[in-house]
This record gives structure tokens, sequence and C-alpha cells, in this order.
């Protein structure tokens, strides 16, 4: 039983490291993961109807149905930062067959490629997002995900070598 139950510890974690490592590395300019069409963003203050730390996805293929009126999310530029911002669409102008113009309330103009998707089709999740955001914070990582790592091969080396030395003996 306690190996069955270790197992599946270690297969969960393996599953976690995977996933927190490809969030990483499939960062975008805005420090977002993005998998495909789909985002995985984590609030960094509250806004619309999600919450500081929550973790969202959101796919760019919502903005297919997107109409007048509906709530985008769309990365930002202010104070050289750049921020996951929310406004409603004022007006939807197609430019060409890949691209569409965007003007938003807040007075902004935005090409598609800045538009992340709508508010309606996104999926909050409070508890993953603040798991998720501590380990993809550096300390997070380094002390949850490599750390661990390396206590396991150095263990195995361990193991090695005094199977070694049995041998040896007898």
């Amino acid at each position: 039983m306690r190996k069955i139950i270790f197992d599946v510890v270690v297969v969960v974690y393996i599953i976690v490291t995977v996933f927190v490592t490809a969030c990483l590395l499939s960062y975008n300019d805005y420090d977002v993961s993005t998998f495909g069409d789909t985002s995985f963003i984590i609030a960094d203050k509250d806004f619309s109807k999600f919450k500081k730390n929550d973790l969202i996805i959101v796919s760019k293929k919502s903005l297919d149905n997107a109409k007048n009126g509906d709530q985008v999310l769309y990365y930002k530029k202010s104070d050289d930062n750049e921020v996951i911002s929310v406004s409603k669409i004022k007006e939807i102008n197609k430019i060409s067959e890949k691209e569409t113009a965007y003007d938003l309330e807040d007075e902004s103009r935005l090409s598609s490629k800045y538009i992340i998707g709508t508010v309606s089709d996104a999926k909050a999740f409070s508890v993953f997002g603040n798991i998720l955001n501590v380990l993809e914070s550096k300390w997070g990582y380094l002390l949850i995900i490599i750390f661990p790592i390396f206590l396991a091969f150095f263990y195995e080396i361990y193991a090695i070598s005094k199977e070694l030395k049995l041998r040896k003996n007898a």
C-alpha cells in the first residue's frame, strides 16, 4: 500500500514538474504562458470578474464570435510595463483575412495580435492561480521542483554506491 501511495505521489510530482516547466518555456513577450491559441494568465490585480491571483484560461478562438459590447482581455503597455487589461469592444474592423482591428471603449485601437480573448469565454480558477504563481517564481521553482530532483539524484548515487560496496564485499 505504501509503495502505491509513493508511486502515485511521484507520478503527480512528475506531471506537475512537466506542466510548470512547459508553462515557463512557453512564455510570450508579456510573461504569459501560451499554448497555441490558449493563454494561461495569472491575474496581477482584480479586474472584471477576475480576482488577483486567479488562473485565467482563455482562448483566442473566442474572438471568432466576438461582437460589439463584448469585454476582451488584451495586452496593454503602461509605464514601461506590459499589463493585461479588460475593455469593451466598440467596433470591429476586418482589415484582411488574417487581421482584424478592434476599437475599444478606452479609446484604443488594437490589432488582433494584442487581443487575448473574450471575458465571457474565459475560465478562472482561484486556487490554481496561487499555486502556479508560486511554482513559476524563481524561489518556488528552485525549492519545489529543482531541489527535490537533486535530492533524488544524489540518493540514487548513494544507493548505487552502497550496492556496489555490498557486491564487492560479498
